[in-house]
């Protein structure tokens, strides 16, 4: 699996031109992206109104949640404001507490992901292998959706309770792993090689800028992570394959 953590020494590395075919490859990378996305949840709180009711819900409950989805995305945009936060169908929150509990799927008008845990007694991997006793760590929504990621924290003290935003940093390393675990289930999308990726990285990437939009930067300028506190890691196609079996 191509690595997806950028650091800045990464961003500056030599860039390649891409042949034909890799810039095929690039392009179904940029499709592919566009097919995850999950239902519009119902009585959507959206933009920052979906943001605020999150971050309540999570400091009463004290727990941890971090944004994600296409509102985690646009907050980085150059020229982003309440009116392009708002126009995305809903808002998405990754919480990392087992203990959190809701009073309905989408309490709030917000789209939760939970953390769920299963072992596998046996798995049979996509070669027919079996595997034995596979630990496997998942965030779901209330539909039954699965993300193609987790998300891990690096830090020497908890977190307080509250919404998190990640950076644009983090967002990329993100969207690499969702399209790089997706790509596994699609037919007819050959492999990409890792300047294929890189591309597609720096296509993500250059969507951002490092600049909070100024309408969140008073009640979130304490509540950014970066990626030497956060890290996503993409579910593997076999263990992604015997959730899906599981939810049957």
């Amino acid at each position: 699996m191509p690595e997806f953590r950028m650091g800045l020494s990464q961003r500056i590395e030599q860039r390649q031109r891409l042949g034909f075919e890799q810039k095929q490859q690039l392009q179904n990378l940029l499709q592919l992206e566009l097919k995850l996305r999950s239902p519009e949840i119902p009585e959507a709180r959206k933009g920052v109104e979906g943001m605020r009711v999150a971050n309540h819900l999570l400091e009463e409950r004290n727990a941890v949640g971090v944004l994600i989805g296409g509102v985690a995305s646009e907050v980085w945009k150059k020229g982003s404001n309440l009116e392009s936060l708002a126009q995305h169908k809903d808002v998405d929150v990754l919480v990392f507490d087992d203990s959190f509990e809701l009073r309905d799927p989408f309490e709030g008008g917000v789209d939760w992901w939970l953390p769920h845990h299963h072992v596998f007694e046996k798995l049979v991997s996509n070669y027919g292998g079996r595997m034995l006793n596979v630990s496997v760590d998942w965030f779901e929504n209330g539909f039954g959706a699965k993300l193609y990621y987790t998300l891990h924290t690096i830090t020497d003290e908890p977190l307080s309770p509250g919404l998190y935003i990640p950076t644009a940093d983090v967002i990329t390393s993100i969207r690499g792993c969702e399209v790089d675990v997706a790509l596994s289930f699609s037919p007819g999308v050959e492999e990409s090689d890792q300047s294929v990726f890189e591309a597609f990285a720096r296509k993500v990437r250059a969507q951002m800028t490092v600049h909070l939009m100024p309408e969140l930067k008073q009640p979130f300028k304490k509540r950014i992570l970066s990626s030497d506190f956060l890290y996503p890691e993409g579910v593997d196609r076999d263990s992604y394959v015997g959730l899906s079996n599981l939810s049957l």
